[in-house]
Parts: C-alpha cells; sequence; structure tokens
C-alpha cells in the first residue's frame, strides 16, 4: 500500500518539467518580440526626430540653400543621418518650399538628390496637399513653410517574431526663421 500511495501522490517533478517545457518557448518568444517591436518603435523615432531636426536645419537659414552632396543640404543629410546611430541606416530626405503668394499656394522649390540615398519627390500637388490639410500652415499671403518628408528601411537583428525589413517614413513641417521665403540656388 505504501507504494500505491506514494506513485499516487508524487510524481510532481515530471509535471514541472512538462509545464517548464510548454512554458518557457512561450516566454522567450514574447521577450524576442518586445526586444524586436522596441528595435522598430525605436528606429521610427530616431526618424521623426531626424526629419524634425532637418525641416528645422533648413528653417534657420537666412542665406540662399546649395543642393548638393556637398552644398548645405548634404551637410544638413549628415547631421540628420547621424541621429539615426548605431543602427545608421540610409536615408533618404525630399525637402520642399511651399509659400502663400497673393493667395496662392505653390510650390517654391525641392531637392531630393541632396542626401547619398535620392528620395522620391513630392511633387507640386502633394507639397500643396500637405501644407493645407487638413488646416493651412501658410494661411496668409506671404507665409512660407518647408516640408521634409524622408523614408528609411530598418531591418530587424533577429526577426524571430516580427517581419525581417521595414519600411518607415516621416514627414515634418517648419516654418522659416526669418518670415521669410528660404531661398534653394539650384534647387
Amino acid at each position: 500500500m505504501g507504494i500505491r500511495q506514494s506513485f499516487l501522490r508524487g510524481g510532481r517533478e515530471g509535471s514541472v518539467s512538462v509545464e517548464a517545457a510548454l512554458v518557457i518557448p512561450l516566454m522567450l518568444i514574447f521577450l524576442l518580440g518586445t526586444y524586436e517591436v522596441t528595435g522598430v518603435y525605436r528606429a521610427n523615432m530616431k526618424l521623426i526626430a531626424a526629419t524634425n531636426a532637418m525641416a528645422v536645419m533648413v528653417a534657420e537659414q537666412t542665406a540662399a540653400l546649395t543642393p548638393g552632396s556637398t552644398g548645405m543640404m548634404g551637410n544638413f543629410c549628415t547631421g540628420s543621418q547621424r541621429m539615426m546611430l548605431p543602427q545608421n541606416p540610409p536615408i533618404a530626405f525630399a525637402v520642399v518650399s511651399v509659400s502663400n503668394i497673393d493667395g496662392k499656394i505653390s510650390r517654391d522649390w525641392e531637392t531630393d538628390n541632396s542626401c547619398p540615398t535620392t528620395a522620391s519627390n513630392i511633387g507640386a500637388g502633394t507639397a500643396v496637399s500637405l501644407a493645407t490639410s487638413p488646416a493651412s500652415l501658410v494661411p496668409n499671403p506671404g507665409d512660407s513653410v518647408i516640408i521634409v518628408k524622408s523614408s528609411t528601411s530598418y531591418g530587424n537583428l533577429t526577426s524571430f517574431v516580427l517581419a525581417p525589413n521595414y519600411n518607415l517614413t516621416a514627414i515634418a513641417w517648419a516654418r522659416p526663421r526669418s518670415n521669410k521665403t528660404i531661398a534653394c540656388s539650384g534647387c
């Protein structure tokens, strides 16, 4: 009788092993998933900060901007790119100036090839719609706004739970500090 009672009462060590075998893989999936989600979120937040910095740097200029990788815009690209460290994926920036001249909102200039990675052209129609909806950023004649659109591809290091690559995009607006339209020679 003693053997039978110990058999019915005991044997808990085996159930602990089975529970651990079921729970530990789930815990690892949750841990790796959290790591991957925070990596994508952090990269997206850094891209937003880099895009805002690019818009502010362009908006602070009083002299005419120069496009190209060796001009002022290239320097702004380098500075904004460094905000993404330590990942440092290539970022494509498209910068456009939109103004309200006597009630007519139009694109002044656009540059999309000043960074090492060429950005897709925003276009006049999209630039004007970005500046006017949902609320107008250039409500008064003489108002101007700088719009920066950036994009990058973020690759997960592990890609255990999430997809291996994500295309991230950010848009930022900034008003020129001088309250005048910013010129860009050669844009």
